[in-house]
């Protein structure tokens, strides 16, 4: 059974797109969509990359490599935002093991690697 009409066109998906399809799907039926929205003045935050950038070492992080770090802390400290769905219940993550999936596009889609960030790295 398709919800398809007649004139709609039907493309099947195979390979890194269909997992992605599927993986999706599945994330939505496990985690509360929440989305929070403020503005906020990142002056500090490109402050401390300039300051990475000044020592010279080859490997700089991004914006957002800074920002999954300080959402990691956030998640630590309030663990039912990281929770997922499970039945009727909500599994909190371990107090020392937090995920975080970063979505990059690519030309073959959209990936989300998910970082594992261990509870002694959150200090």
């Amino acid at each position: 059974s398709s919800s398809v009409s007649s004139s709609s066109e039907r493309v099947v998906l195979s390979g890194r797109r269909k997992i992605i399809a599927e993986r999706l799907s599945e994330s939505h039926r496990q985690v509360v969509p929440v989305t929070l929205t403020s503005r906020a003045d990142a002056t500090n935050l490109v402050n401390l990359r300039e300051q990475f950038k000044s020592t010279g070492e080859p490997l700089i992080p991004a914006f957002h490599d800074i920002i999954a770090k300080l959402v990691a802390g956030c998640l630590k400290q309030e663990r039912r935002m990281a929770g997922r769905w499970d039945g009727d219940a909500i599994a909190l993550p371990a107090e020392s093991e937090i995920h975080i999936g970063l979505a990059v596009d690519a030309p073959e889609g959209l990936i989300v690697p998910v970082l594992l960030i261990k509870g002694s790295t959150l200090n």
